[in-house]
């Protein structure tokens, strides 16, 4: 994995603040939009949501992501801590069962619960 260093400096301006110094490392993220429909969009309060992840994560760390800040979704989502069999994830337009695909940034992913009418 990459890392970034970043060093901040602030100095005393005019007599005003004080010296700060940080130091510290962190990994590159990617920014991955996730499309709901139905219930889970329901659950998320938007249709569309962007989560930022590590470089190098995949589906499966982008769901449990996702369900850490919006708890009300998990059992939308995940059943027994597996993904619910029912609910079909599709990315870029791809439906896919894999949740250990790496993700890239920008792409997308679509949660799709089964419907009725």
């Amino acid at each position: 994995m990459r890392f970034k260093y970043f060093l901040l400096l602030r100095y005393k301006l005019f007599g005003i603040s004080s010296v700060f110094i940080t130091l510290f490392g962190r990994f590159l993220s990617v920014k991955i939009s996730i499309r709901s429909f139905a219930n889970i969009r329901d659950a998320l309060g938007s249709r569309i949501i962007d989560l930022e992840v590590p470089e190098g994560s995949d589906i499966q760390s982008l769901l449990k992501k996702l369900c850490e800040q919006y708890p009300q979704a998990r059992g939308l989502i995940f059943e027994e801590g597996n993904l619910r069999n029912s609910l079909k994830i599709a990315l870029d337009l791809e439906n896919i069962r894999d949740l250990s695909i790496p993700l890239r940034d920008g792409q997308q992913v679509a949660l799709i619960p089964p419907t009725g009418g």
